[in-house]
């Protein structure tokens, strides 16, 4: 039985295996598993997988970088003092 989630993997996962039942795919898909296939599997679909799980690493890496970048506080462009002045030299 899975008991963990794997989203915290930069990977994602796929599971081979020579005895799978439906019961246990769902399991391993709701632990996060990205593929589930059972033996023999067909190259075909192995070289699309990977592609796939190589695709999504990279949405995962740059994503990681921009929720970093957003994070930082941004530098302010005027300071307080500067803009108060800008509104008084408006309201005169």
């Amino acid at each position: 039985m899975v008991h963990r989630r794997i989203e915290a993997l930069l990977l994602p996962v796929i599971v081979i295996s020579g005895a799978l039942d439906t019961t246990r795919a769902i399991q391993l898909a709701n632990a996060g598993v990205f593929k589930v296939a059972q033996k023999p599997v067909d190259s075909t679909w192995l070289l699309s997988a990977l592609n796939e799980t190589s695709r999504i690493n990279d949405i995962r890496k740059r994503a990681a970088y921009w929720s970093a970048r957003l994070i930082e506080k941004p530098t302010p462009v005027h300071s307080e003092t500067g803009h108060r002045r800008g509104q008084e030299q408006i309201n005169a």
